[in-house]
């Protein structure tokens, strides 16, 4: 069971702390101008991006259902219709 799906609310206000406590680190990186503190919200940052992408697999992984072809079966093709002759258009004097 997934927060998103046992309180959707809970999962909304997690979202909104994680977005702003990454936003928060980003303005702390900014006031200090150091080199390792780049690197540590970077780091933060992609750490926060690996765990969303596999809550989110995980989450679709669960519910997953074989998708059926789209592609029409041969016994369902249909053959292309005949060609028929196009009568030839002639200008018509006013």
């Amino acid at each position: 069971m997934f927060l998103i799906t046992r309180s959707p609310g809970a999962f909304i206000a997690l979202a909104a702390a994680v977005v702003y406590g990454v936003v928060a680190a980003e303005i702390w990186m900014w006031t200090v101008a150091s080199t390792a503190a780049v690197a540590a919200v970077l780091a933060l940052i992609a750490v926060c991006a690996v765990l969303i992408c596999r809550s989110v697999v995980a989450l679709m992984a669960d519910d997953a259902a074989p998708v059926p072809s789209t592609a029409p079966a041969a016994a369902d093709a249909r053959p292309a219709p005949a060609r028929t002759a196009r009568p030839r258009l002639r200008p018509v004097a006013h």
